[in-house]
C-alpha cells in the first residue's frame, strides 16, 4: 500500500504483534466501558494480560528497534521511516 509509511510497510508482516496489539486495544476498550459487571471486568483483564504476554513474546516491545535496523540495512535513513511509500521512486 503506497499510502503507508515506510515503517508501517516494514512492520506490516509482523502479524503476531499486530494481532496481539489489536487484542490489547479491544480488551482495554472493554475495561473502560461503563456498567461493566465484576465478572466482565475480570474476563477483560484476563484477556488483556494474555494479549500483553503474546505481544511481549512476539517482540512487540522491540518492534521499533527491529524495524529501524532492517530499514537501515536496506539503505533507508532514519528520517525515511516516516515518509509514505508513494514518495519513493519505483525505478
Amino acid at each position: 500500500n503506497f499510502e503507508r509509511t515506510v515503517f508501517d510497510e516494514a512492520a506490516s508482516e509482523m502479524i503476531e504483534i499486530t494481532t496481539a496489539q489489536a487484542q490489547m486495544d479491544l480488551a482495554s476498550d472493554r475495561l473502560q466501558q461503563e456498567g461493566l459487571s465484576p465478572q466482565e471486568a475480570q474476563r477483560a483483564m484476563g484477556d488483556l494480560e494474555k494479549a500483553q504476554e503474546r505481544f511481549e513474546a512476539a517482540g512487540g516491545y522491540t518492534q521499533e528497534q527491529v524495524v529501524a535496523k532492517v530499514l537501515q540495512g536496506l539503505g533507508f535513513r532514519p528520517t525515511d521511516s516516516a515518509r509514505r511509500c508513494s514518495e519513493f521512486s519505483g525505478g
